[in-house]
């Protein structure tokens, strides 16, 4: 073979193009005849080559790949915090890798902390509790200059009091209205006074404060009544306002951090997960793609697409408390599920996966309300009391049932002195297992006293 050819070959080989390769093999047995190679010898070195083609590397580089992988392996082991830490620090750029590396952090035990504007610096970096705290830079539209500002005030003066005291310790310029905006929306600036409401019904009194502090050491007007800073000026007042919903926290967060850090929307989801999900997010890369998957979860982002045919289909990502992958709904069910598909409103999906080399997607097939699904699918809901209930109780739970009237039976769990299991079914009621519902009978009867079941 030509030089020429060979390269093409080479180049069949590293993308295990299988087809190709059987073009060229007459091409190569061929070559190998005019060189004098004898027929079982090149036999042989082609099943080498087919056999490499699959999957193979020279054993350098196989040496270099096991001591790699021994390495990680031993500080994942040893030192979780710091392993993930340096991980999410290298890797924090891209969201998928970084969901899921928050994954491995709540599986491994590992406590993560929201970035703090008196705590972070600008990676993410261990606490002595042996916490992953998030640096400053993993906030959007804060900057280089802007994390240094801060952290150079604090070296320089220590931890900061309140917003005016931030906004005036710092370089105005690099340190902007929008930069301070963005870490109260994060949550960086929750160690300081007052809420996140507060703070930024405040913040432009506390960036006049901060203009009016640096005039004032500009001409060096320094007041013995003044405060600690020697500034002759009265401090920022925190306004009588509400805080943010933790809608609106959770979306912040979500927008400038790429995750939720006060919660996550799926939270109190968990009873419908369990009874509804049959798979996470995280297992599917071993899911086999002709299986039926059932997940509950959010939508993060979706964008319509037109098609060749000029029908309209769906691209996005899709998100539950294990981790995030990118979704796909064709025309059909599209044009069926469209109206559900609105960002952060829990769902019911079915779908497939579809496998292509390195990444997984999810073919969503259909979309459900995860309040509707839950009262349609839910059979059976079983609590588990005391066999000691107070009158007071009893009512109060009657009143509960009569209040969510539904197509699921009430089956009553108890225990016996003897530690025997009892199960009663409710003959009056059945009940509609919707949110409201299972919070207000844990509120009576303590946490995870209620399951529904399918």
């Amino acid at each position: 073979m030509s030089l020429g050819r060979a390269d093409v070959l080479r180049h069949a080989m590293g993308k295990k193009k299988k087809k190709l390769m059987e073009t060229l093999r007459p091409e190569f047995f061929a070559g190998c005849g005019q060189n004098e190679i004898d027929q079982h010898a090149t036999q042989e070195l082609w099943e080498l080559i087919d056999q490499f083609a699959e999957y193979g590397f020279n054993k350098s580089h196989a040496a270099g790949y096991a001591l790699i992988a021994f390495q990680t392996a031993y500080l994942k082991a040893h030192y979780p915090a710091e392993f993930l830490a340096a991980t999410m620090t290298v890797r924090g750029e891209s969201t998928d890798e970084l969901v899921r590396f928050l994954a491995d952090c709540s599986k491994m035990g590992v406590r993560v902390l929201p970035p703090d504007v008196n705590e972070s610096e600008e990676d993410f970096t261990v606490t002595d509790a042996g916490a992953v705290r998030f640096g400053l830079a993993a906030i959007k539209n804060v900057g280089k200059p802007a994390i240094q500002a801060i952290l150079g005030a604090r070296d320089l003066q220590g931890k900061f009091i309140d917003l005016a005291d931030l906004a005036s310790r710092v370089d105005s310029p690099l340190v902007n209205r929008r930069v301070l905006e963005n870490l109260i929306r994060a949550g960086a600036t929750d160690s300081l006074e007052g809420h996140r409401g507060q703070k930024l019904h405040l913040l432009d009194q506390a960036i006049s404060y901060a203009q009016q502090a640096k005039q004032e050491r500009s001409m060096n007007q320094v007041n013995l009544f003044a405060d600690n800073e020697g500034l002759n000026l009265p401090r920022t007042i925190l306004p009588d306002v509400s805080d943010l919903p933790s809608n609106e926290k959770l979306a912040n967060e979500k927008e400038l951090l790429g995750f939720y850090s006060s919660g996550h929307p799926l939270h109190d989801f968990q009873h419908e997960i369990e009874a509804l999900s049959n798979c996470t997010i995280q297992e599917l890369e071993q899911w086999e793609s002709d299986k039926q998957l059932q997940l509950v979860g959010i939508i993060t982002t979706i964008n319509r697409v037109n098609t060749h045919k000029g029908e309209f289909m769906g691209r996005g990502r899709f998100e539950d408390l294990s981790g995030a992958i990118r979704f796909i709904i064709f025309p059909k069910s599209y044009e069926e599920y469209s109206g559900l598909l609105k960002i952060g409103a829990p769902v019911l999906a079915r779908g497939k996966v579809q496998k292509r080399e390195n990444a997984v997607e999810l073919i969503l097939e259909s979309v459900e309300d995860l309040k509707s699904a839950t009262s349609r699918l839910t059979k059976r809901i079983t609590i588990n009391i005391d066999n000691a209930l107070s009158a007071k109780t009893v009512l109060e739970l009657e009143n509960e049932f009569r209040r969510h009237p539904g197509n699921a039976n009430v089956w009553f769990q108890y225990y016996d002195g003897e530690r025997k299991l009892y199960s009663l079914c409710c003959k009056k009621y059945k009940i509609d297992p919707d949110h409201e519902f299972i919070d207000q009978i844990e509120t009576l009867l303590g946490e995870g006293t209620v399951k529904i079941t399918k």
